[in-house]
């Protein structure tokens, strides 16, 4: 609940793929991520139960974040050498 009472929506969080590389980003668990694709070629962010959808250059998504906190690995369906971790805290 939010300071006067009323019910608060998922946290958010913004997750920005740049040099074919997603960073360590971290998120607040069960927060709704945009997934922002600022390369020149297509790419996804895919983990365990969750995926952005191939991403054109310049698209953006939204997914889930997993609702418990952890590192979870991460990586692209269109270039499978391109892996991270998200961090949910």
């Amino acid at each position: 609940m939010g300071p006067d009472g009323a019910p608060t929506g998922p946290a958010s969080a913004t997750v920005a793929i740049g040099g074919a590389d997603y960073g360590t980003p971290t998120v607040p668990a069960g927060s709704v991520i945009t997934v922002v694709n600022n390369d020149l070629v297509s790419h996804t962010l895919t983990g365990d139960g969750f995926s952005s959808g191939e991403l054109a250059p310049g698209a953006s998504s939204t997914v889930a974040a997993p609702r418990g906190p952890g590192e979870y690995r991460i990586f692209c369906d269109v270039h499978p050498q391109m892996a991270g971790v998200l961090r949910v805290v």
